[in-house]
């Protein structure tokens, strides 16, 4: 996940569970060496003129993070996890926050068993994986 500092902030003792999720701006599987490439493919794409830049919102959004003055957090949990158990889990944190700020193009990773998951199924594994 790629938080967003300034609505983080910077008083770890004041965050509540609200403000951490409404942070959010990225959900993805983060496996693998994934969650740093965001960074180095948004630095690249900054580095063109702006006429040549293709900036997708996520990338937007980390520029903003940066020419603020900000470093940006990722939250990486579940380290180990499969491809398919990462998606489902990514899937699962993407329905449950439901937020403008996402900057996700993809939505759907359940696969298997999990498509058929209620939408209440989906939230609740969802909430919980945040709040862990």
């Amino acid at each position: 996940m790629l938080l967003d500092p300034r609505i983080l902030g910077t008083n770890i003792e004041t965050v509540t569970f609200e403000k951490f999720v409404k942070s959010v701006f990225y959900v993805g599987k983060g496996t693998g060496g994934r969650p740093l490439d965001h960074f180095r493919d948004a630095r690249k794409e900054l580095e063109k003129p702006p006429n040549e830049q293709d900036l997708s919102e996520k990338y937007r959004r980390i520029g903003d993070i940066w020419k603020a003055g900000f470093g940006i957090p990722k939250h990486e949990i579940y380290h180990g996890a499969s491809d398919h158990e990462a998606f489902v889990r990514e899937a699962c944190m993407i329905e449950t926050i439901q937020v403008t700020n996402l900057t996700n193009k993809m939505k759907d990773g359940f696969h298997g068993f999990t498509k058929k998951w209620t939408l209440t199924t989906k939230t609740e594994y969802g909430t919980w994986l945040l709040d862990r």
